[in-house]
């Protein structure tokens, strides 16, 4: 929220605002634990992202008084939902604002993986393009048309994403979740995979595999396989989601 409303708030005594800004020369992104742990006391609401982690300990400290803890994202993992449902205070958090934003890079990175955008992009940009021989395959790769896509995880980010490649005309989308999802768009394109076929079906696909990865329950155990998934299909993994692939 702009500060010049904030102060408006703050001047008219609506509120009492506690707001961490950098010291100069201070480089940090976001306040540390101490800083929160030294200004949450009766606070009635605390404003944070995923950087900060919000757990017993801080609503301990900040009292009674602590109602709402709002994060600035999607994923809420970063607050202890248990603790806080133990004391009555409310969550709230951003879902679905960025979909469509992390969509149009997923696909931006998978058009890249296929198209060998980078290495040309320095070929050009470090001036070696000149003494580069020339070929018919130069930079080629392949298209996305006619492939299978597959998702480890459906939320609203790949279903965003889904909708952003059908003009590309994969030639099936694949996806593991929980459950499976009503789909509303080229239906005989989807087909659900349940949890213990996911490696299985890779492995009989045919062509290059673009393998988006969304954060939801089950999608790190596979993640583990996708170096496996690498070799044996040639296939391109891509991770969209806020978690660790090892």
């Amino acid at each position: 929220m702009p500060e010049d409303i904030l102060s408006r708030y703050c001047d008219a005594g609506k509120i009492e605002l506690r707001l961490w800004k950098p010291e100069p020369g201070d480089h940090s992104k976001t306040a540390s634990r101490e800083w929160i742990m030294e200004h949450v006391p009766g606070a009635t609401a605390l404003l944070c992202i995923p950087m900060n982690k919000v757990d017993e300990a801080v609503m301990e400290r900040a009292g009674a008084s602590l109602k709402v803890i709002s994060t600035m994202s999607v994923g809420y993992e970063h607050i202890d939902c248990e603790a806080a449902k133990k004391r009555g205070i409310r969550i709230g958090y951003t879902p679905d604002v960025l979909s469509g934003a992390v969509a149009d890079l997923a696909l931006l990175l998978s058009l890249n993986l296929m198209r060998n955008v980078i290495e040309g992009y320095f070929t050009v940009k470090d001036g070696v393009w000149a003494s580069n021989p020339w070929s018919p395959l130069s930079f080629c790769g392949p298209a996305l048309e006619g492939k299978t896509v597959g998702f480890l995880g459906f939320g609203s980010i790949s279903q965003t994403l889904v909708r952003k490649l059908m003009p590309f005309r994969p030639a099936k989308i694949l996806y593991q979740t929980a459950r499976p999802r009503p789909f509303d768009m080229h239906e005989d394109y989807f087909r659900h995979i349940a949890k213990d076929d996911v490696l299985q079906c890779y492995f009989k696909c045919h062509g290059r595999l673009p393998v988006p990865v969304e954060n939801e329950p089950d999608t790190k155990r596979f993640a583990t396989h996708c170096d496996v998934i690498l070799y044996v299909l040639w296939s391109e993994f891509i991770n969209y989601a806020v978690l660790s692939v090892r």
